[in-house]
């Protein structure tokens, strides 16, 4: 996946600001912080906050829990990943387990790019946005096209006991994301 995992202050000059909350907000069960400061050498700051405006009931229609909301945000000096990861959780075995991780992240950088760094994508059209797909075992993931460059949705699978496969759901998924961007 093309995206650091350095967090706000990381760089000798980021200051450890975070911006304002999302005016436009979905209706959310848990509250989450606003996302942190963007990069410093990011020319067009993501806006689009799938944290703040991917409403509970989505994520309840693709059978995640919105009460595991978590802020999921990667960043580096030039690119911006806002993002949110939710859990699917069952009872496998008499043990109360998860299933999956469903990350949804909005991103600066463009479709172009990300076809430039994935070299084992597929093309997808998901409503009516390009896409790529590229799926590693029980991880995969969607890029498209979004309103801030690049819209991810990802589901990893792995290691559960319940057999369910979060890459048969992935494009279901995506779609449900791609039905809410701004168009």
């Amino acid at each position: 996946m093309l995206a650091s995992a350095c967090a706000p202050g990381d760089h000798p000059t980021d200051p450890p600001a975070v911006t304002s909350a999302p005016t436009t907000t979905a209706s959310m069960a848990v509250q989450v912080s606003p996302a942190p400061k963007q990069g410093r050498l990011v020319t067009d700051p993501v806006e689009w906050d799938p944290c703040f405006q991917v409403p509970d009931s989505v994520i309840e229609q693709l059978g995640f829990d919105p009460k595991t909301r978590q802020r999921g945000d990667w960043f580096d000096i030039e690119y911006t990943f806002l993002g949110c990861k939710f859990e699917r959780r069952s009872v496998t075995l008499g043990m109360d387990t998860r299933d999956g991780i469903l990350r949804i992240m909005s991103g600066s950088i463009s479709l172009d790019q990300v076809r430039t760094k994935e070299t084992t994508e597929f093309s997808v059209n998901i409503g009516s946005r390009d896409g790529v797909r590229w799926d590693d075992h029980e991880h995969c993931t969607v890029a498209m096209t979004g309103p801030d460059g690049v819209i991810y949705v990802s589901v990893d699978s792995s290691g559960n006991l319940s057999g369910w496969s979060g890459c048969d759901h992935l494009e279901e998924q995506s779609r449900a994301v791609e039905s809410i961007l701004p168009k």
